[in-house]
């Protein structure tokens, strides 16, 4: 998988970039091979990189290295959950005699959220369970969201035009690093971590029915949401997600080894 050698963390999420750049990366970039060691985040060449648009395997390779260090630090506790994990392994990969072109595809900023999302979602059930165990490094979230960027406006809104028009405009790398600078801390275990507990009574734990539901859900747990015939217990029970985004999954594309 190709290595992102070159970016910088930009301080605000918006359609055109404006780099303020945070004093360190998060160390699992580094242990995890997203940056190289030693790299000089505050160069001219960095900065300048951070304006630079972001490519489809940029935007893979950083989500699955997520998604392995989210596995490794709540490992007690669900790890990444279902729906990262789904995503990830839909995300399309090429063999070394194939034509990697589609991996440099630029990827826009409706798809950037869209990747990036899931992991707001988890981090924000992680906090909730343990406050002290998630750190979003800077990243600011708008006000009564889970998310660092604004909420769609209401159908009926003057902004919705320009809102739907940020959406295919093109990514930064400094808003790819931007939206994956957070960390958590420790290797947290169901009997560490408040989240492996289940407060209610129900039979799924606390932290579960944060990242689905957003808070505790109690009794709800015998509905069926997602209308395929299982309960809220029974996706839990086989680790599936109790609902469906009814948007076409992203297809995103893995850089052969350089």
């Amino acid at each position: 998988m190709k290595t992102i050698r070159r970016f910088i963390l930009a301080a605000a999420f918006a359609a055109a970039c404006v780099s303020i750049f945070a004093a360190s990366a998060p160390e699992w970039w580094v242990e995890r091979g997203v940056s190289e060691p030693g790299f000089d985040h505050f160069s001219d060449a960095a900065r300048e990189d951070s304006l630079s648009a972001a490519n489809a395997g940029q935007l893979k390779n950083i989500a699955a290295k997520a998604r392995d260090e989210l596995n490794e630090k709540l490992s007690g506790a669900g790890g990444a959950g279902a729906e990262i994990e789904e995503m990830v392994a839909s995300f399309k990969t090429y063999g070394q005699s194939e034509d990697p072109g589609e991996n440099f595809e630029v990827v826009n900023v409706g798809q950037l959220k869209f990747v990036a999302k899931p992991f707001f979602d988890r981090l924000y059930a992680a906090g909730q369970s343990r406050p002290d165990c998630v750190s979003l490094n800077g990243i600011v979230l708008y006000e009564n969201t889970k998310y660092p960027w604004p909420p769609k406006p209401a159908d009926e809104s003057p902004d919705l035009a320009a809102w739907q028009e940020e959406q295919f405009e093109a990514a930064t790398v400094g808003q790819l690093k931007y939206l994956f600078s957070w960390s958590v801390s420790g290797s947290h275990s169901s009997g560490s971590l408040p989240g492996g507990t289940d407060g209610n009574g129900n039979g799924i734990p606390d932290w579960w029915e944060h990242y689905y539901f957003g808070g505790l859900i109690g009794g709800a747990a015998g509905g069926d949401f997602s209308g395929d015939g299982q309960t809220v217990l029974q996706h839990y029970q086989n680790g599936t997600a109790p609902s469906r985004n009814a948007s076409a999954k992203l297809s995103v594309f893995t850089p052969l080894e350089k």
